[in-house]
């Protein structure tokens, strides 16, 4: 056995060096208490994961990392987050030590080559733990309510929680006061479900990847309970509060079935419902097998955080074995040559230029990066263009034989500055107009853009094709405005326009029709607000095009041919020595086409053959 050195944590405490051959880690045992205030006291050994230990892994958020609290280890303090105290605390057992895997504790977080060989085991860790307990932090009444009504209606439990459901049901079915109460505290576990989608758990990368390691659904601990998130996070979709007008309440009864119907609305939106849709999706075993690719997960959290930026992509290689084969984690490299180290596997490994179409790029591409301008952007945070950007095919992929075919698979040269990118050239780009971030200004330059279309007609193209098609690139933004006519969102484009009249808040059931459309038509606007508006013409057909304020005149828009959503190039004078080839920039993305129906535009991409663009 080597000799174990000491070393020193920024925080005081001395920890043993680990044998990475070994593969040996750090298990913390917390100490039993019967007084919930007594300070958590713990301490660590040090076992190999090839002996198979039994232990629990920890899934937590962080929290603020600039305050901390006390905990004994090993008879010396150690600092650690608040919200990692709160689950110390809450996970003590009263009579006998708990012995868990902590990231913040097991791993020393100042010794960087620690954590470089550490974080590459997290995936046999959380894989191979006995069970995955995940902290959401404290519990609120709405959550208490939405657990013990899964102990009552889903599990149907005779226990101390489900009693308050067993005792309410049935007293409700002679009480109007009780039917009342019951109605409210359905309401309430609605609002606890969704109290619990909007936890911070769910918004961090690594919680991501610890879930779906894990050999089971992990164990949901808030505050005081207990659950599984599935069983509680499906219940949404039955609970039925019942409806108030049916009931023939007396009217304060009724006021407050309204009061308490009210306060739900803040919780129910779209965002909290996809929000549900992915995290059931990381929960439910069938999907768990078939998530392989990292940019299926890089997709998946794009909009979840890390505090170390390198994290967007190292927290998840514990889901994609592969890549840390060829790329080890190592956290002295610069996040750039990580994001480019990243789309060199992805692109030679997962499918040519798909990336394009998983991921943004940022809209300087061209002039204020260091990168080949092919390296799409890591950051994270889903941009309003993208989402539309991301759910839209402009042209099916080809037959799948043609898809697979070698010699048009784009990929990167050895030298990993160029890609040789295939794909099929949609047309040349003209600039029609930046649009503006008012919503009456947005308004305004669409009404002139539209009024100024004989401009871009000809005898290929007329009028009225055109201005069809300009509407019908701008509905991808609002899926809503589909059931209404070009006309029909004209003359509202036209009302705002003059009137400059807006709708800040939800429309109201007593709005008119017209009302109504206006409303529809000003979340258009709003997500179109900010875009660039594009003119794209070949010699057979044309179209417009929408990016994020980027595009100029004689860009020219293309489609890989692994891919099914347009990239923006533009031409770049290289000194190569070659003046046979023509380099280019990938300048970002567009939509662009009519997306409801095949055009003579994407009719005319789809019959080319692709070709290889040189892309620095």
């Amino acid at each position: 056995m080597p000799m174990k050195r000491i070393v020193l944590s920024l925080v005081g405490f001395q920890y043993n060096t680990l044998n990475p051959e070994a593969q040996e880690i750090r298990l913390l045992s917390i100490l039993p208490s019967r007084n919930r205030k007594d300070p958590v006291q713990c301490f660590l050994r040090t076992v190999s994961l090839k002996d198979r230990p039994k232990f629990e892994a920890l899934s937590y958020v962080w929290g603020k990392s600039h305050t901390t609290e006390r905990i004994i280890l090993e008879g010396s303090e150690f600092s650690v987050t608040p919200n990692l105290a709160k689950a110390l605390y809450a996970l003590r057992r009263a009579y006998w030590k708990r012995t868990m895997w902590i990231d913040y504790i097991c791993i020393n977080q100042s010794d960087i080559d620690e954590k470089n060989n550490q974080v590459p085991l997290m995936g046999s860790i959380y894989g191979r733990a006995h069970r995955v307990v995940s902290w959401l932090g404290d519990a609120s009444p709405e959550v208490e309510l939405a657990v013990t009504r899964v102990e009552r209606y889903v599990d149907k439990r005779m226990i101390k929680g489900s009693l308050y459901w067993w005792w309410l049901g049935a007293k409700s079915c002679f009480s109007t006061r009780a039917a009342v109460e019951k109605f409210i505290a359905e309401i309430g576990a609605m609002k606890g479900v969704f109290q619990v989608t909007n936890m911070p758990y769910w918004s961090r990368t690594w919680t991501y990847q610890e879930c779906l390691l894990a050999k089971h659904e992990p164990t949901f601990v808030c505050g005081h309970l207990t659950f599984k998130a599935s069983r509680m996070l499906n219940t949404v979709y039955s609970m039925d509060a019942g409806n108030l007008d049916e009931k023939n309440l007396p009217r304060g009864l009724y006021e407050r079935c309204l009061q308490a119907e009210a306060g739900l609305i803040e919780h129910y939106n779209t965002l909290t419902l996809n929000t549900l849709s992915q995290i059931l999706l990381s929960l439910d075993p069938e999907n768990k097998r078939s998530m392989g690719t990292l940019l299926f997960h890089l997709q998946n959290t794009s909009q979840r955080q890390c505090e170390n930026p390198r994290d967007r992509i190292y927290a998840l290689y514990g889901l994609c074995p592969d890549i840390k084969k060829v790329y080890p984690q190592d956290y002295n490299k610069t996040f750039e040559r990580i994001m480019l180290e990243t789309t060199i596997w992805t692109i030679n490994n997962e499918g040519g230029a798909v990336p394009f179409a998983t991921l943004a790029f940022p809209i300087h591409n061209v002039s204020k990066r260091s990168l080949p301008t092919w390296v799409p952007d890591y950051h994270g945070a889903d941009s309003p263009f993208f989402m539309p950007y991301f759910q839209t095919s402009f042209i099916d992929h080809r037959d799948k034989k043609n898809r697979e075919d070698r010699r048009t698979s784009s990929h990167i040269c050895q030298d990993r500055l160029i890609l040789h990118l295939w794909a099929y050239r949609a047309g040349t780009c003209k600039v029609v107009v930046q649009l503006g971030l008012n919503l009456c200004q947005t308004a305004t330059q669409i009404m002139e853009v539209l009024g100024n279309m004989e401009e871009l007609s000809s005898e290929c193209w007329n009028y009225l094709m055109l201005q069809e098609s300009f509407i019908q690139t701008c509905k991808i933004f609002h899926h809503p405005i589909d059931r209404h006519s070009t006309n029909e969102i004209l003359e509202a484009i036209q009302s705002i326009a003059n009137n400059g009249h807006s709708l800040e808040t939800e429309p109201s059931l007593q709005l008119s029709n017209r009302g109504l459309l206006e409303y529809v038509v000003a979340e258009l606007l709003k997500g179109v607000g900010g875009m660039r508006i594009l003119f794209v013409y070949n010699a057979d057909a044309c179209a417009f095009g929408i990016s994020p304020g980027i595009g100029e005149d004689q860009d020219i828009l293309v489609v890989p041919h692994e891919s099914c959503r347009p990239l923006i190039l533009r031409s770049h004078p290289i000194a190569d020595g070659d003046s046979d080839q023509v380099h280019y920039k990938v300048v970002g993305q567009a939509i662009a086409g009519d997306h409801a129906k095949p055009t003579p535009f994407t009719d005319g991409v789809k019959q080319q053959p692709p070709e290889e663009f040189l892309v620095v």
